[in-house]
C-alpha cells in the first residue's frame, strides 16, 4: 500500500510540477506578446523625446547660438556696416535668427545690389553682398554720381574712375528717362567699342551723340535699334572717320573731318 501510495504521491508532484511549468511557460508568452505590442509605442516615445530634445538644443538652447558675423563681397560698401546691421541677430539660436531681416536692412544700402544670408552652423551667419557695378557717372555739381545698369545712383566721385563713361544732357534732360536711354544704348555696344566710350551726351532724346577715344564722334540718333547701330558701327569702326553716323542703321555714313 505504501508502495501505491508512494507512486500516486510522485504522479501528483510531477503532474503538480509539469502544471506549474505549463503556466510559467503561458505566462511568459504572454509576457512577450505583451511587449511586442508595445515595442513599437515606446520606440515611437523614444523617437519623440530623442527629437524634442534636438529640437530644444537647436531652437532653444544657446549651444548653436550665433556668435559670428562674416561679411563676403564688399568693396564700396563698409564690412563694419553690414556687420553692424546683422548684430541684432547675435545670440539667438542660428535656426532662429532673422536671415530675412538681415537681409533687408543691409539691402537698403545704396551700393547694395543684392544681399544673400547663410547660416554657417554651428555659430556663424554669413552675409553674401553683390553690390552695384558702375556702368557710368552722371556729373552732379563738381562731383559725379555713380550710377549702375538699372540708372541707380548709389555714391559720388570726385574723379571720373578710368574706363568709365560720363552721360551728360542738355538742361531739362537729364532724368531717369533720358538716363535709361544712355544707358541702353551702352549695354548695347561690345566690350571692345564700350572701352572706348568717353562720354554719352543726350542733346534730346532722339539726338544722343558718343565720343569716342581718338576723338571719334558717333551720330547714335534715338536708343531705338541700338542692337542693330552696335552692329553697324562695329563694322564701320574698321574704316578710317572721324565722325560715324548709325542714327539710321540701315544707311550709315562715315565722315572725314
Amino acid at each position: 500500500m505504501r508502495g501505491e501510495a508512494g507512486v500516486m504521491a510522485e504522479r501528483s508532484s510531477g503532474a503538480s510540477t509539469v502544471s506549474r511549468t505549463s503556466r510559467e511557460r503561458f505566462a511568459a508568452r504572454n509576457r512577450a506578446r505583451r511587449w511586442l505590442a508595445l515595442r513599437p509605442a515606446l520606440i515611437g516615445l523614444g523617437l519623440l523625446a530623442l527629437l524634442g530634445a534636438l529640437a530644444w538644443v537647436v531652437y532653444v538652447s544657446p549651444a548653436l547660438a550665433a556668435r559670428r558675423i562674416e561679411v563676403v563681397g564688399t568693396r564700396r560698401v563698409s564690412a563694419e556696416e553690414v556687420r553692424r546691421l546683422a548684430e541684432p541677430e547675435l545670440g539667438r539660436p542660428l535656426a532662429r535668427a532673422d536671415v530675412r531681416g538681415i537681409e533687408r536692412r543691409v539691402g537698403r544700402l545704396r551700393p547694395v545690389a543684392a544681399v544673400h544670408v547663410v547660416r554657417a552652423w554651428p555659430h556663424t551667419l554669413r552675409v553674401q553682398v553683390t553690390e552695384r557695378q558702375v556702368a557710368a557717372v552722371v556729373p552732379d555739381g563738381d562731383r559725379y554720381a555713380l550710377v549702375d545698369r538699372a540708372g541707380v545712383r548709389f555714391g559720388e566721385v570726385s574723379t571720373v574712375p578710368p574706363g568709365v563713361p560720363v552721360i551728360q544732357a542738355a538742361a531739362g534732360q537729364q532724368d531717369a528717362a533720358a538716363l535709361r536711354g544712355a544707358l541702353d544704348i551702352l549695354a548695347a555696344l561690345s566690350p571692345s567699342i564700350l572701352r572706348q566710350v568717353r562720354s554719352v551726351r543726350a542733346n534730346t532724346p532722339d539726338d544722343v551723340v558718343l565720343r569716342l577715344s581718338g576723338d571719334v564722334t558717333v551720330r547714335w540718333g534715338s536708343a531705338e535699334r541700338s542692337a542693330d547701330k552696335a552692329t553697324v558701327l562695329a563694322a564701320l569702326l574698321r574704316q578710317k572717320g572721324t565722325v560715324y553716323d548709325v542714327s539710321a542703321p540701315d544707311a550709315p555714313a562715315v565722315r572725314r573731318d
